[in-house]
């Protein structure tokens, strides 16, 4: 693992890992006996566990948790799409769990009687974790994507086009179905953790919910800079191939389940997919051989522009 990588995967989760354990045992002769661990509805601490303890069941649980999502960037560092943004998972989980865990613990300091779930503790934390998941993403270094100026496979279908013409075509994959129900059912859970436990917890699922409907279908552009999904968020989530790694572009499948789900998806045999539904796809390869599969209704028209514009740069 490159040096970078490792900064980012291992050694500042572990750094986040020991800030948290080193604060819990510093404060420990602080805090009460049984230190409030759980909130139930209303905000009212329901569950407990020893000082003593504490600080080893937290980092336990935060290398347990970090070690899963360091497994994962390590798998998926290479993957078409979101490398990067996968190698930053770890940090941001990490740093997400030991704020929490932290902040819920200093608020008993000098305490006897366990107080009201602190309504800053959530936001907090989020802003933190998304923080280090930034910073971690930004730190970590994915693979040099070999670049080409080769045209398209001669089997592969061309428009007509005139020469000194180009072309940008532009559609939208067909809408994921499922995802406004799965929508409407995370915005349900929100709305009666806000009501049974406290407001802050459902802040959790907000960028879930957020994530979900920006996932309901995809802006595809094909021009002769790049291939480009964009989300409905304002263009975000976004996947955005530029033309120079690309080496060819067909029509095929894509079935959700393969990539565990709709959405921007990764699997770890070097393919990623937009799949908003299963069935037809946009079947594009990369100079690496890295393979992206976006779901499309008629892959057969931006399929033969990609291939049209990969000869025109070869001219």
């Amino acid at each position: 693992m490159k040096t970078r990588n490792a900064l980012a995967v291992v050694w500042l989760p572990l750094a986040a890992v020991l800030t948290s354990v080193l604060l819990l045992i510093a404060i420990s002769d602080r805090l009460p006996a049984q230190v409030a661990t759980h909130w139930g509805a209303g905000g009212v601490a329901d569950g407990f566990t020893d000082a003593a303890l504490l600080p080893i069941i937290s980092g336990s649980l935060m290398l347990l948790v970090g070690g899963l999502m360091a497994a994962v960037a390590a798998a998926a560092r290479n993957a078409p799409v979101g490398g990067r943004l996968v190698m930053g998972l770890p940090l941001g989980v990490v740093t997400f769990i030991g704020t929490t865990i932290s902040a819920l613990t200093v608020v008993q300091i000098d305490t006897t009687s366990p107080p009201e779930l602190p309504g800053f503790v959530i936001p907090l934390a989020l802003v933190l974790g998304l923080l280090g998941w930034l910073a971690a993403s930004a730190i970590s270094q994915v693979e040099t994507v070999p670049r080409t100026s080769a045209p398209a496979p001669a089997s592969a279908a061309r428009l007509p086009l005139d020469d000194g013409h180009t072309v940008v075509w532009s559609g939208t994959t067909p809408p994921a179905r499922p995802i406004p129900y799965i929508a409407a059912g995370v915005g349900i859970l929100a709305t009666v953790l806000g009501l049974l436990a406290h407001w802050s917890i459902a802040l959790i699922l907000v960028p879930v919910l957020a994530l979900l409907i920006a996932s309901t279908t995809y802006r595809v552009t094909a021009g002769p800079g790049f291939v480009q999904a964009a989300g409905l968020l304002f263009g975000f989530p976004r996947v955005r191939l530029p033309l120079d790694q690309v080496t060819s572009a067909t029509a095929g499948t894509v079935r959700a389940w393969d990539f565990g789900g709709w959405g921007i998806r990764t699997s770890l045999a070097n393919e990623s997919a937009v799949v908003t539904r299963s069935g037809s796809a946009l079947v594009i390869e990369r100079t690496d051989g890295a393979v992206l599969r976006i779901s499309m209704d008629d892959p057969e028209t931006p399929a033969a522009v990609i291939s049209t514009l990969l000869d025109r740069r070869s001219s």
